[in-house]
């Protein structure tokens, strides 16, 4: 028996769909010429430092800032009410600081060796100190988004136990608060 195909029909919500999947794959092709013909294609120079390349990492991290400082808000205050808002603003948070580490790993030109800095630390270096603020504070908007993860049907059907310890990090969450706005403090003073 042959299954019927549904059609596809253009509507608002398919159009939108395109659209974001040619943005993503114009944003893969560019990473891939990125990395086989280093940053020079940015025409970023010691002259010009700054353009379309810092301008989006930077507002990938004043995305995700904006969302930190409502869920420290929400824990540190305790602000009950606004709990399921500050579980959304950590999830945007964490796909900001993502991205800010996607910009950051192909910023450093070589990403077999992204582990670099976090070995060999270079304390001298306001990029080693990016890197490992980014690194640490994206490693603490994981385990704050640990609760929302454990809600996934197919993860709670297959993994029962860990589904049960990610969804009790959402304890830690004032202290993994405090964390974040220590990183994201120190990683914000290295913009000067």
């Amino acid at each position: 028996m042959i299954a019927k195909m549904k059609s596809f029909s253009i509507n608002p919500y398919n159009a939108w769909i395109g659209f974001l999947l040619v943005l993503i794959l114009a944003g893969v092709t560019s990473g891939i010429f990125v990395f086989i013909r280093g940053l020079v294609i940015t025409n970023l120079t010691d002259q010009t430092p700054w353009g379309l390349w810092i301008t989006l990492d930077l507002s990938s991290i004043a995305l995700s800032a904006g969302a930190f400082t409502l869920c420290a808000g929400v824990y540190l205050l305790r602000l009950k009410q606004f709990k399921t808002l500050a579980r959304t603003a950590a999830f945007i948070g964490l796909t900001g600081y993502g991205m800010a580490m996607l910009f950051l790993l192909l910023d450093i030109g070589r990403p077999d060796r992204f582990y670099n800095g976090f070995i060999f630390w270079n304390k001298h270096s306001v990029l080693w100190e990016v890197i490992m603020c980014i690194g640490l504070y994206f490693m603490v908007l994981t385990i704050e988004n640990l609760p929302n993860f454990a809600r996934w049907r197919w993860l709670q059907d297959r993994f029962p136990k860990l589904v049960g310890w990610m969804s009790q990090t959402h304890d830690n969450a004032p202290y993994l608060a405090v964390a974040g706005l220590v990183l994201s403090i120190l990683h914000q003073s290295s913009l000067r």
